[in-house]
């Protein structure tokens, strides 16, 4: 049996001071925690207040009818292309006449100055306009596709005598 002894244990190594991380030389360093202002709120520095909100209130009725206007002269222009799309614009563009019409009414009626019926005017002619474009549409593919349509079944019927 060999006596060997066995060495002291070490004693605990003491904790090492944190690191400070050394900055890249292409980067400069910067303090960190200098802005006195941390905490504060943000304020608006450069340019002119922002305006106070507005509590008017934009007609329902009026946004409606302009954007069934603009979606009937939009149909309109296609139903230019394809036919079977007249009756489209040509109900859009009656709801969006009718909507102006009522939205006008009704801002007209309280009295208060609205921003939104210059909204309704516009969708009102907007329709009218839709209208308009879905009765040309209609004509002009009667009158494009009459030999080739119903309205030249009499004709050809006719034809053979």
């Amino acid at each position: 049996m060999s006596n060997q002894s066995n060495p002291p244990p070490r004693p605990p190594r003491p904790p090492r001071p944190p690191s400070t991380p050394k900055p890249v030389p292409s980067q400069p360093s910067r303090p960190q925690n200098t802005d006195r202002f941390a905490g504060q709120p943000a304020q608006q520095h450069y340019g002119q207040p922002l305006p106070p909100a507005s509590n008017q209130k934009s007609n329902s009725l009026a946004l409606f009818s302009l954007i069934a206007g603009i979606l009937s002269i939009g149909l309109g222009f296609l139903s230019l292309c394809i036919p079977c799309l007249c009756a489209f614009p040509l109900i859009l563009g009656i709801i969006s006449a009718v909507l102006g019409f009522l939205g006008k009414k009704k801002i007209d009626e309280s009295g208060v100055p609205d921003s939104s019926r210059k909204m309704a005017v516009a969708g009102m002619i907007l329709g009218i306009v839709g209208v308009g474009f879905s009765v040309v549409a209609a004509v002009i593919s009667l009158i494009g596709f009459a030999p080739f349509g119903i309205i030249a079944l009499p004709f050809q019927i006719f034809e053979g005598f």
